[in-house]
């Protein structure tokens, strides 16, 4: 995954000190390491990143800490569990909840800065927490509908070549009524942004 670094094969750096003061539980030494800079998500050899192993151990803080400094809890280790995985499998229930809570605060964020035209702040989440951009909000809307009916076409551009991890395309998904992005923008009158899907619709070959 992209930016994750094999703790195993690298030499002596930020990310390995990083992952032992993971594995030791020593806050001190995690949050020093993060202000120097050292990659919160760093992976051992298995796959395991940091902010997995916070939540393996139960370590609470650490792993507060790494979500802070961005650390993706959307990854899977070589024997495909996830975070959520090994937090559950040893009942690290405090862990869990602050998970929960941050991948609902993340939606937010995201969520907000398709409506408030944040394409900085969106393509810094995807890079830094390979955040899925085809997330629903709990009304059942996306990042790329948000953006059509607030009319933010910066955003729309950012997002109309961008695939949910399933590798569907956003233009192709409809909401809730079966509509596609290009039919909301129509339906809204954005002129600019209909001629933008509309065009990426031409070239692709696809009908909305």
């Amino acid at each position: 995954m992209p930016g994750i670094q094999d703790t195993a094969n690298q030499p002596e750096s930020l990310g390995p000190a990083l992952y032992r003061a993971v594995l030791e539980n020593d806050r001190k030494e995690v949050r020093s390491l993060l202000k120097k800079g050292a990659d919160p998500n760093t992976s051992c050899s298995c796959g395991t990143t940091c902010l997995a192993k916070a939540a393996e151990k139960g370590y609470l803080d650490i792993f507060k800490l790494l979500v802070r400094k961005g650390a993706s809890w959307d990854t899977k280790n070589k024997d495909e569990e996830s975070p959520e995985d090994l937090a559950t499998r040893n009942g690290n229930s405090l862990v869990l909840g602050k998970l929960r809570t941050a991948d609902l605060e993340r939606q937010d964020h995201w969520f907000s800065a398709a409506r408030d035209g944040l394409v900085g702040k969106m393509r810094d989440m995807m890079d830094r927490s390979g955040l899925d951009p085809g997330i629903q909000s709990s009304a059942g809307s996306r990042a790329l509908e948000i953006a059509v009916d607030y009319n933010q076409k910066e955003v729309v551009e950012f997002l109309r070549d961008k695939k949910t991890k399933s590798g569907v395309p956003l233009t192709t998904l409809r909401d809730e009524k079966g509509r596609t992005a290009l039919q909301l923008a129509e339906k809204f009158g954005h002129v600019e942004i209909t001629g933008l899907l509309l065009n990426d619709m031409v070239d692709s070959g696809v009908n909305s």
